[in-house]
């Protein structure tokens, strides 16, 4: 038996950690309480800022600025 916290919103159930999803479960939903989700922190998505994030190609190379202290 294993317990795990989460969030049911919009049909979903969103839960606060990663489960062993090679294996099926049996499960019952309590709902404990209800919460304001204006004020809840959102689900982050991995690879949500795809392409909108970028390095310029020089990124590692010395800064002419600090020169004379190398």
């Amino acid at each position: 038996m294993q317990t795990v916290k989460g969030i049911y919103k919009n049909g979903q159930l969103l839960l606060d950690e990663p489960i062993d999803t090679e294996v099926g479960y049996k499960v019952f939903v309590t709902f404990v309480e209800k919460l304001n989700l204006k004020n809840t922190p959102r689900v982050r998505q991995i690879g949500g800022l795809e392409g909108k994030v970028w390095m310029s190609d020089d990124f590692n190379e010395p800064l002419e600025d600090l020169k004379e202290y190398m």
